[in-house]
């Protein structure tokens, strides 16, 4: 853990940079005056450090590691540690305070039936509650991430995290009322929920999605069409390309 006694102290310059919006996200960074095979951070909420981050080394030579799913409303220590042959860690702990999740979101009950079966991890999911948002949970139970789109949205449905792990997409309702046909848009946000990017609007997404390998989203999307004067919703299932191409891959009315 953190206090190892048997790790030679290396001399990095760190610093940690927390998330203004998501305070349970923070952005580690430092510049070692070695060479490193190989460098992560270990986080704990005492002494013994549990949780280990890996980093990545930058074009600049710098080494970078963001920490997501962190517990809300704790003090956890930040360490950095490195291989250069041996293993060393920084000379400084560093500490991050996060924030207790905001009042509007939902109070959780967690019911474990079978402990034995209880994996950890994280679960990724949207409330309907009022207000409606994408969040994180962890495996207590606990909210570690969360976004709150604007003030009065409609249903906010299907969050999943980007394959580059940076981000994560969710299905938002349209600000101004419009047809049910024009269905959803889909959102990218930031993981520190700085940077926000509408994806792909207009193509009447609705319910579920996915990000295939090649970046291209598979979707359901609403298929209006006029029958007897009526006009009736059917379901097609389309390709978004990240070039702007839409592509229908089946309908139900062929």
């Amino acid at each position: 853990g953190c206090l190892s006694g048997n790790d030679r102290s290396g001399r990095f310059e760190v610093s940690v940079e927390q998330s203004t919006e998501i305070s349970t996200v923070a952005s580690v960074r430092w510049t070692p005056e070695e060479e490193l095979v190989e460098a992560w951070i270990e986080v704990g909420d005492g002494p013994d450090c549990s949780e280990r981050y890996p980093a990545a080394r930058g074009d600049d030579g710098d080494w970078t590691s963001t920490l997501v799913g962190l517990a809300p409303g704790e003090r956890h220590r930040v360490q950095v540690f490195a291989d250069d042959g041996e293993r060393i860690r920084s000379s400084h702990v560093e500490f991050v305070e996060t924030d207790y999740p905001p009042s509007w979101l939902p109070e959780l009950e967690l019911g474990v039936r079978d402990e034995s079966q209880a994996e950890g991890g994280f679960v990724i999911t949207t409330l309907l509650a009022e207000p409606s948002s994408p969040v994180i949970i962890d495996e207590y139970g606990r909210y570690v991430w969360w976004y709150r789109p604007y003030e009065d949205s409609e249903k906010v449905v299907r969050a999943r995290l980007s394959r580059a792990g940076n981000s994560v997409l969710y299905l938002e309702a349209p600000m101004v009322s419009a047809p049910l046909a024009s269905g959803r848009a889909l959102v990218e946000i930031s993981i520190d929920g700085q940077r926000k990017h509408y994806r792909w609007v207009g193509a009447g997404l609705h319910h579920d999605f996915v990000e295939l390998p090649d970046g291209v989203i598979g979707a359901i999307a609403y298929d209006a069409r006029q029958v007897s004067d009526e006009q009736v919703l059917g379901d097609r299932i389309v390709e978004l390309h990240p070039d702007g191409r839409e592509v229908e891959i089946w309908t139900v009315w062929d």
